[in-house]
């Protein structure tokens, strides 16, 4: 059931991620996260991220294209987002995407992020 959550969880917030649907947005709060751990952020992102971006970050999966979601292995756009910026995304949503709230850990979180800058060099 929690797989499940993080699953659409991740959907939804790579959605808005990087489709950015305007609106006011929330202030960006400067976060201390833990050390990542790629390996660690590899699991979480497949059982949450992969379905729409792909196991590989290049979003050809019939939902992301479907969605049309943004590749995450795009260096440029990935490099334009800080981990405030990500991290203020999943919990409190952006555009169509809802927040998340505390769903993931900061552990989780930092894991994820480190994973998925992996994808694109930054």
């Amino acid at each position: 059931m929690v797989s499940k959550l993080i699953r659409i969880g991740c959907v939804v917030f790579t959605s808005l991620l990087f489709w950015g649907c305007g609106g006011d947005e929330p202030e960006v709060k400067k976060i201390e996260l833990p050390k990542g751990n790629a390996v660690r952020g590899k699991e979480i992102y497949g059982n949450t991220c992969a379905m729409c971006h792909g196991p590989d970050g290049n979003a050809d999966t019939p939902v992301g294209k479907r969605l049309e979601v943004k590749k995450l292995t795009d260096a440029g756009r990935m490099s334009a987002f800080s981990d405030e910026d990500i991290v203020n995304t999943v919990q409190n949503g952006k555009g169509k995407m809802p927040g998340f709230g505390k769903k993931l850990s900061p552990q989780e979180l930092a894991d994820t992020i480190e994973f998925v800058r992996g994808l694109s060099g930054k």
